[in-house]
C-alpha cells in the first residue's frame, strides 16, 4: 500500500525533531489525527474557515459545519490540543509569529491564487531548517487539471528544490 500524507509528515516530524506546526485546510481533522497517533506530542496550529468558498463548491454548504464538528471531537480527546484558527488561511497567518513553526502543511485552496497567497503567507512562519509541505501535486486522477494550480504555484516558488512524496506530497526544506 502506498504511503499516505500523515504516514510522510509523522515521519518528518519523527525524524526531525520537530515541535510545532500548521495545516491550512483542516477539514474534518483525519490528517491531524492519524499524525497525532503517531507523534502525539507535536504541537499543531488548525486553519480552515469552515464554510463555502467558491474552491469547494463540490461539497454541499452543510458538510462544512459536520467536519468542524468532526474536527471539534478529535480536537478535544487529542492529546495535544490544537489551536483553532478558524478563518481563512492568510488572515491566520497573520497572528502566527515568523520563524516560530517547524512545518506547515498546505491543504487549502487548491488555486494557482491560492496556493501562492498561502505559500506567501506562510512561508516566514517557518524557521530556518523547517520545512513547508503541501497536498494535491501532480494530483490528476480524481479531479482532472482542478489542481494544476498547485504544481504551477509550488514549481514557480521552489524550483527545483521541492521534494515530491507518494499520496501527491510535496516538500520543501527551508
Amino acid at each position: 500500500m502506498a504511503a499516505k500524507r500523515w504516514n510522510i509528515l509523522a515521519a518528518i516530524i519523527a525524524e526531525n525533531g520537530l515541535k510545532c506546526g500548521a495545516e491550512v485546510g483542516v477539514k474534518s481533522g483525519r490528517n491531524l489525527a492519524r499524525i497525532s497517533q503517531q507523534v502525539p506530542d507535536f504541537h499543531w496550529i488548525a486553519v480552515d474557515p469552515w464554510e463555502p468558498t467558491e474552491n469547494y463548491a463540490r461539497w454541499p454548504d452543510s458538510s462544512h459545519a459536520k467536519h468542524e464538528a468532526e474536527f471539534d471531537r478529535w480536537a478535544q480527546r487529542a492529546k495535544t490540543k490544537p489551536r483553532k484558527l478558524k478563518m481563512f488561511s492568510v488572515e491566520a497567518a497573520a497572528l502566527v509569529e515568523d520563524g516560530s513553526l517547524d512545518l506547515v502543511f498546505i491543504d487549502g485552496d487548491h488555486s494557482y491564487e491560492g496556493v501562492r497567497a498561502d505559500i506567501d503567507a506562510w512561508l516566514p512562519k517557518v524557521r530556518p531548517g523547517g520545512f513547508i509541505a503541501g497536498h494535491d501535486y501532480d494530483n490528476t486522477n480524481k479531479y482532472g487539471d482542478a489542481f494544476r494550480g498547485v504544481d504551477r504555484a509550488v514549481d514557480e516558488t521552489f524550483g527545483d528544490r521541492v521534494r515530491l512524496e507518494a499520496d501527491h506530497v510535496w516538500i520543501v526544506q527551508v
